[in-house]
């Protein structure tokens, strides 16, 4: 199918659709081979009937909680991913700051001196 327009003689503009094979081929009667018979079909009407259809068929409530279940798994699961990642994160944090006052420790006591090797320039 394809859309199209025409204007009536009262300049009112109207939207179909067509068959795309039987326009392509030149064939706009059924006898003459075509896969259709060329029929026009109102935009209006179409539309309806493929939203009818849809609604019908897409939107039952077993469909929709389903799908909305599944949205939700997906969902937790996702938030549960980064709940971990916000819990390893803390604790690998945790962990620096507890070295990091090791070490200020080691050097506050004077420890850390004796193993930090001492550059001196050579006098000539």
């Amino acid at each position: 199918m394809t859309t199209a327009t025409s204007t009536s003689r009262t300049g009112k503009i109207y939207a179909y659709y067509k068959c795309i094979q039987a326009t392509k081929q030149g064939l706009h009667k059924e006898g003459n081979g075509a896969s259709c018979a060329n029929r026009k079909i109102l935009r209006p009407v179409i539309e309806k009937l493929v939203v009818e259809a849809l609604t019908d068929q897409l939107l039952q409530p077993d469909r929709v909680t389903s799908i909305l279940l599944a949205l939700k798994a997906r969902r937790d699961e996702r938030q549960a991913s980064a709940d971990r990642q916000i819990v390893d994160l803390a604790r690998r944090a945790s962990e620096a700051e507890e070295r990091l006052g090791r070490l200020y420790a080691a050097i506050e006591a004077g420890s850390i001196a004796s193993m930090v090797p001492i550059r001196r320039s050579k006098s000539v």
